[in-house]
This record gives structure tokens, C-alpha cells and sequence, in this order.
């Protein structure tokens, strides 16, 4: 049997990080995965100078100093070293916790995060909540593109045995009263005839169709991301990225930024393959 890939879990080493590290330990159970945990020294830092020292340190921020885990210290800046040794590793999933919560609700990710989301390689699980179970509910964002469509199918196989929404934000540009009550059912209309097609589509594999539930809503991206976060309390919302740089495509732009802080669930990005 081929080797499984591992998770590669980011730390600072601070409790900011225990959340990421608890839902990574599941996953790799799940999964049957080796888990990489990864922690990026600084140059010239004492655990640069010591890698004994700063694996204690590491293993010390676990909840189990013992477990069966690897470990990885690169030395360089976190956001760009972590990505390299995901890349190193040939891990399947990159997983990181935020850097702090902005209170009434936001979710600062932090430059780690930020960097990982918007330039890694690999699929990456931003993690918000405590890992009380297995992701059961998932609310997957699409535009109808091949990035978006990637990005269903990963989290489709990955988490095989949950419940799946897919939702579509659709938006009527702005005009006299009946012309734009007019544009928006035209435009509703196309939506739902492209839902359709999408789910039709030569790429979606069998079977994966009948497993969900779809929902098109009027709005901005960001706006209608948060209404469906609350309506259907999902364990997991999952968007898709395309090309080296772009945030689920130009379309989104910063209200998906905006949405992935903000919604208060966990959070997997993952990119079209090039």
C-alpha cells in the first residue's frame, strides 16, 4: 500500500496554536496520517543554535510531549518556511490556527496564515473552534470555476461521511427599479441553469452530486459567505483559490478575504493545481 501523505500542523509554540495542533491530531487519526508538527526558528535564536532545545520546547507545547509525531524546524521566516516544508514533506493538508480574535467576532489570521492562504502549495485548514468531533457539516463556496470545483471535490473526499452545501452568491447590477427587478431574475435564472450544468459537468465525480444540497443567494460574496455561515451553522466552510496569486478568482477579491476572518467556523482553502 502507498505511503500516505502527512499533515503538516504550524505552532509558535504558544496556546494560540493548541486548537490547530488538537484538530490535526484528529485528522491524522482520521485519516491514518502521519502528523508533521512544524515550527519555524528564527535565525540566530537560541533554538537555531540548539535543535535539542527547541524540539523540547516543541514537544512541551503538545498534549502529549511522548506522541508519535515528526517534527520539523526550519529555520527562516515562518510564513515562507512552513509552506517549504510542506512542499519538503509532499504533506496533503497544511493546518494553522489564527493569531488572535478581534472581538465581537472577527478572526485575525495573522501573517502566517495570510501567507499560507494566499501562497501555498498545498491545501490549507485554518482552524477556529476546538475539535470536539469530525467535521460533519461543510459549506462549500463556488463561481462555477475549475478552482472552485477543485476545491469541492477535495473536501468531498477528504471528509467522505458529511453532510455537503454549496452555495452561490449571485448579484444584479444596480438600475432603475423594474429594469433591475427584471436583471434579477434573469440573472437569478442564469445561476440556477449554471448550478445545474456545474453539477453535471464531465469533471464532478459520480455520485458526489446526489451528496448535496445547494443554495443560491442574492448579495456580495463576503455578505452572503456570512448569512450562510449563521443559517446553517456548517463545522467546516471551504473556498477554492486560483493561480499564483488571486483569492478565489478576481470576483471575490477582499470580501473573501473579509469572509474567511470573519465567518467563526474552521475554514479550508485550496488551490487549482497549475
Amino acid at each position: 500500500m502507498a505511503d500516505i501523505a502527512p499533515i503538516l500542523v504550524a505552532t509558535d509554540l504558544s496556546a494560540r496554536s493548541d486548537r490547530a495542533i488538537d484538530r490535526a491530531m484528529q485528522l491524522s487519526g482520521q485519516f491514518g496520517a502521519p502528523l508533521l508538527v512544524c515550527h519555524a526558528l528564527k535565525p540566530g535564536s537560541a533554538g537555531a543554535k540548539d535543535p535539542h532545545l527547541a524540539e523540547t520546547a516543541l514537544r512541551d507545547a503538545l498534549p502529549d510531549p511522548g506522541a508519535d509525531v515528526e517534527i520539523a524546524m526550519p529555520v527562516g521566516p515562518a510564513p515562507q518556511a512552513i509552506a517549504e516544508a510542506a512542499d519538503l514533506a509532499k504533506a496533503q493538508l497544511i493546518v494553522t490556527g489564527i493569531a488572535h480574535i478581534d472581538n465581537p467576532g472577527g478572526h485575525i489570521l495573522g501573517n502566517t496564515a495570510m501567507h499560507l492562504v494566499r501562497k501555498a502549495n498545498k491545501p490549507v485548514l485554518v482552524v477556529k473552534r476546538r475539535a470536539h468531533k469530525p467535521y460533519r457539516r461543510i459549506l462549500a463556496a463556488t463561481d462555477f470555476s475549475p478552482c472552485s470545483l477543485h476545491a469541492l471535490k477535495l473536501a468531498a473526499a477528504m471528509f467522505p461521511d458529511a453532510e455537503l452545501h454549496l452555495f452561490h452568491a449571485w448579484h444584479a447590477a444596480p438600475g432603475g427599479w423594474s429594469q433591475t427587478e427584471d436583471l434579477a431574475r434573469r440573472t437569478e435564472e442564469g445561476a440556477r441553469k449554471h448550478m445545474a450544468e456545474f453539477l453535471r459537468g464531465p469533471d464532478m465525480p459520480e455520485g458526489l452530486a446526489d451528496r448535496i444540497t445547494t443554495h443560491l443567494q442574492r448579495g456580495d460574496f463576503g455578505t452572503v459567505t456570512l448569512a450562510m455561515v449563521e443559517r446553517l451553522d456548517p463545522d467546516l466552510v471551504v473556498f477554492g483559490t486560483h493561480g499564483k496569486t488571486g483569492f478565489i478568482r478576481a470576483m471575490a477579491g477582499s470580501s473573501a478575504l473579509a469572509a474567511l476572518e470573519w465567518v467563526d467556523c474552521d475554514a479550508l482553502v485550496a488551490r487549482e493545481p497549475v
